[in-house]
């Protein structure tokens, strides 16, 4: 994948004029973007007409969980509830910031590096595990095997969802990039390098504090967006809006958690591109292990220049 992420197919000539070099060639990724959805619209076209169904909308779409919708008022209050906690999560890295501070004073040997791996960890974990609880006090039976909120089995044949979605999204993220950087100004750019990039680009590079900052974006934010935002956000959404909508909200609201202006229409369209995918494959394990490589990627690409 490292191959098909770094490669391209040069074209001959620069297919649109523009100041940005774009549209000089085509990464190998996008190609396999590209093949993978012709491969899902042919599959599922043949699907239903074994079926003898007509090709159905995205409202008439069966989707993988089921939400009551006496529940209206309790999803859309654990929704303000989450979002208020995630904004005063900050709090949480400050603390955790001010602790690893006061080891340092007292000689513990933490470098730079090391201080933000585990601020950005604990505090990330610190937000995991209060949302968890709201979730299942909230929401009773909402991680068990009984939840009609989510689907996700590993025993389940979900591979092939996970190749075709994890190159089906490299492509319309690509395509997404190449609008981002036509429309805003180029100053937009200047500087936006995110907690990642910082832990990817350190002062005091250290093995060990790679290691560390590794597991937050990479292992536990792949899982608990996941479970947020396709999990929980989008059966919830569907309670209030139409399923085309509840995709829309859900990705532009994924794109926001990111607090990104740069990023926020290729976040959005992975946001929306996930969330089909998950309800095209009704198995929540397929966009977590996309997630989780998709995020591993932008780490270790950054990390072993891969």
């Amino acid at each position: 994948m490292a191959v098909l992420t770094k490669r391209s197919l040069a074209f001959p000539f620069q297919l649109i004029p523009n100041d940005q070099g774009l549209f000089l060639q085509v990464g190998y990724d996008s190609i396999a973007g590209m093949m993978s959805l012709a491969a899902f619209l042919r599959f599922d076209s043949v699907r239903r007409r074994r079926r003898g169904t007509p090709s159905s909308t995205v409202e008439e779409q069966q989707v993988p969980w089921s939400v009551p919708r006496k529940l209206k008022p309790k999803v859309t209050t654990v929704a303000l509830v989450l979002l208020t906690l995630y904004f005063a999560s900050g709090l949480f890295a400050q603390t955790y910031d001010q602790i690893l501070y006061s080891l340092r004073s007292f000689g513990v040997p933490i470098n730079p590096q090391l201080h933000m791996s585990l601020q950005v960890l604990m505090s990330h974990l610190s937000w995991v595990f209060m949302g968890c609880k709201i979730l299942s006090t909230q929401l009773p039976k909402f991680f068990s095997k009984e939840s009609t909120w989510y689907r996700s089995d590993r025993r389940e044949y979900w591979m092939w969802w996970v190749v075709g979605g994890y190159f089906f999204s490299s492509w319309v993220f690509n395509v997404a990039d190449c609008v981002n950087q036509i429309i805003l100004p180029e100053a937009f750019f200047a500087g936006d390098e995110g907690v990642v990039g910082k832990l990817l680009n350190p002062e005091t590079p250290s093995i060990i504090a790679s290691i560390f900052g590794y597991i937050a974006p990479c292992i536990s934010a792949p899982w608990w967006e996941e479970v947020l935002y396709r999990g929980f956000m989008l059966p919830a959404l569907h309670v209030l809006l139409p399923l085309r909508w509840s995709i829309l909200v859900s990705g532009i609201i994924f794109s926001l958690h990111h607090l990104t202006c740069t990023g926020f229409l290729p976040l959005a369209v992975l946001g929306w591109t996930w969330a089909k995918v998950y309800v095209e494959s009704g198995n929540l394990w397929t966009t977590m292990v996309i997630h989780g490589m998709w995020n591993s990627r932008v780490f270790l690409g950054g990390w072993m220049g891969i």
